[in-house]
């Protein structure tokens, strides 16, 4: 009798640990994708930035060319 209350606790306890494991491997899961999430919404601003940029400077030419044409 207690040989088959002790393989049902052992199997209770398997259990417990693969769901304990289980926790951390999703956890450890959420978090990448969410490094990747911010990874990927990074991009398109740096891309924005960039073009700001550049337009600034195509400004700054187009007035150094008008203020050498005027004189």
């Amino acid at each position: 009798m207690n040989i088959h209350l002790e393989k049902l606790l052992e199997k209770a306890n398997k259990k417990k640990k693969i769901l304990f494991h289980m926790a951390y491997h999703y956890m450890t899961r959420n978090k990448i994708c969410n490094i990747r999430i911010r990874k990927l919404k990074a991009r398109p601003r740096k891309a924005l930035r960039r073009k700001k940029e550049k337009n600034k400077l195509e400004i700054l030419a187009d007035a150094s060319l008008a203020h050498q044409s005027s004189a």
